[in-house]
């Protein structure tokens, strides 16, 4: 499996915000005490919806189109197995308490539109929604990139994240009243997934007018974001985050690079998804001591820890194996491609 180590420290800041905000929330017993969160959550929308773009031009580099059927059999071994485990976990686990979940509850998470029934159900499944959101992306977006190819699927991109921009904007009062989960809605958030795709596709084209310095104005605009904004996310954040992702997978031997290729950040970061998966229980659910934190955070990276290495990266190869991806691989062999150029000269091998 090769890997953009730079990637995989992005993650480990994404799930750490996410972290953050968790844990605060169950010492302080409040939704708006830590808003980072959400900045972890759109961290990771931007890289899911750059790195994803960036595959399946690849695959249509080499192969001449993309296979979307290959592309869901390998999101479906990719994402569903560790989802499948939480939530017969949690179901049977607290089904005798005031945290039980409902049979509708799961549905909605297997069928990926918890999102849009955020104010009904228990949070042990809240943090589903942004994987409802992404599934939901995903069952659009690789048919119009497959379809109509990286140049016009790439303006209906940016059309529709500027959409979903205006009108957030346009809903600005009468979100900053609502409950944080009625604003979980694509209409809402669609546009970092959308920003994360267009830049795959156009900022490999800039990379001779790109600079590693240039990290540090973007680095900035996120720290304000981040301090500005306590729910959602704005655009030009997106856009920011963007392109700190592409320069420091383009320039792995600048310093902010160098720092998120530490191998420590590197391993969380691969095991971010489980971490995501599993922490929910062990974070919302009220803390009263210090110790108790230590203790929690020591139990999910073990539980990760196991979900990821007998579980998830088992089969993620399984599924590798019977839709192979050797023709992405190859893809990034090719220096002429623009979409590949990235991948071809900064690819390593995982540790």
């Amino acid at each position: 499996m090769n890997r953009i180590p730079t990637l995989d420290g992005w993650r480990c800041i994404a799930i750490a915000l996410v972290l953050a905000d968790h844990f605060q929330t169950g010492i302080l017993g409040t939704d708006k005490s830590a808003p980072v969160g959400q900045h972890g959550v759109g961290l990771f929308f931007v890289l899911s919806g750059y790195l994803i773009t960036s595959k399946l031009m690849a695959e249509s580099e080499a192969k001449g189109r993309i296979e979307v059927t290959n592309f869901y059999a390998r999101r479906f071994m990719r994402l569903m197995p560790v989802a499948l485990a939480y939530l017969g976990f949690a179901y049977f686990a607290f089904r005798k308490t005031q945290m039980a979940i409902s049979v509708p509850e799961i549905v909605s998470c297997l069928l990926f539109y918890r999102n849009c029934v955020g104010l009904h159900w228990a949070y042990m499944t809240g943090h589903f929604w942004s994987l409802s959101l992404e599934e939901q992306f995903y069952l659009v977006w690789p048919p119009l990139l497959a379809r109509f190819g990286s140049r016009k699927a790439g303006y209906c991109a940016a059309a529709a994240a500027l959409a979903v921009a205006i009108f957030r904007f346009s809903q600005r009062d009468a979100l900053s009243s609502v409950p944080l989960q009625a604003t979980f809605g694509a209409r809402f958030r669609a546009d970092g997934l959308l920003i994360g795709c267009l830049a795959a596709i156009v900022l490999p084209r800039l990379n001779r007018h790109l600079r590693p310095w240039h990290s540090i104005p973007l680095l900035g605009v996120f720290a304000v974001g981040c301090l500005a904004y306590s729910r959602l996310i704005p655009i030009w954040e997106s856009a920011a985050i963007a392109g700190l992702i592409h320069i420091t997978a383009l320039f792995p031997s600048s310093r902010l690079s160098t720092i998120l290729d530490w191998k420590t950040l590197a391993w969380l970061g691969q095991m971010s998804y489980s971490i995501y998966i599993w922490q929910q229980p062990l974070t919302l659910v009220p803390l009263s001591t210090g110790f108790e934190v230590g203790l929690r955070v020591f139990l999910l990276l073990g539980v990760a820890f196991t979900s990821f290495y007998c579980l998830e990266r088992p089969l993620v190869r399984l599924g590798r194996r019977i839709w192979p991806t050797e023709a992405i691989q190859a893809a990034c062999t090719i220096p002429s491609a623009p979409a590949s150029t990235l991948h071809h000269r900064y690819l390593k091998k995982t540790r």
